[in-house]
């Protein structure tokens, strides 16, 4: 009886020793999973941040002013800014877009004060203008960029070539 009571209990031992080592295997295959998971769900999350901030795009339109490379001569304006240039801001999201910001550049350099507006309506446009200084011969040298905070509070730049930028703020702690 003591012998058949021991078969039965190594039986039911190696059965419940087949069925830890079976769920260790499956808890292996779900660690591998999670990591794939984690990053599918950080990038669904930038997605669903970006949404608003992809629908808000420039357009920049650089001029030469009359007299600029011609045989007339250039009006008194001309001769101190050469260039002009037009930047409209396009808002075609569902929501508004706040504390907006056009910065204004010759190369890397800004070009004086940034040029706000407390907010863009969705639907909406806004155009800004800036004339270029004399020293900008080369109109692709003459930029800008807009920085905003979308409905979430989230701030962005945007360049005319499309690229939206996180511009987070930094904390008070640094």
């Amino acid at each position: 009886v003591l012998a058949i009571g021991a078969l039965i209990t190594v039986y039911f031992a190696r059965k419940a020793f087949q069925e830890l080592r079976s769920q260790h295997e499956i808890n292996e295959k779900l660690a591998e999973a999670i990591p794939l998971q984690t990053k599918e769900l950080r990038e669904s999350l930038d997605e669903r941040r970006r949404v608003q901030a992809a629908q808000v795009f420039i357009e920049l339109d650089r001029i030469a002013l009359p007299g600029q490379g011609s045989a007339t001569p250039a009006p008194p304006a001309a001769e101190t800014a050469p260039w002009r240039l037009t930047l409209t801001v396009h808002n075609t999201s569902k929501q508004p877009v706040y504390d907006l910001y056009v910065i204004w550049q010759l190369g890397t350099v800004r070009m004086g004060k940034p040029d706000p507006m407390a907010r863009l309506m969705p639907g909406c446009d806004a155009s800004f203008e800036r004339r270029g200084p004399r020293e900008a011969t080369d109109p692709a040298a003459l930029g800008a960029f807009v920085a905003f905070r979308d409905a979430a509070g989230i701030r962005w730049a945007v360049r005319e070539d499309g690229t939206l930028t996180d511009i987070a703020l930094p904390s008070q702690d640094t």
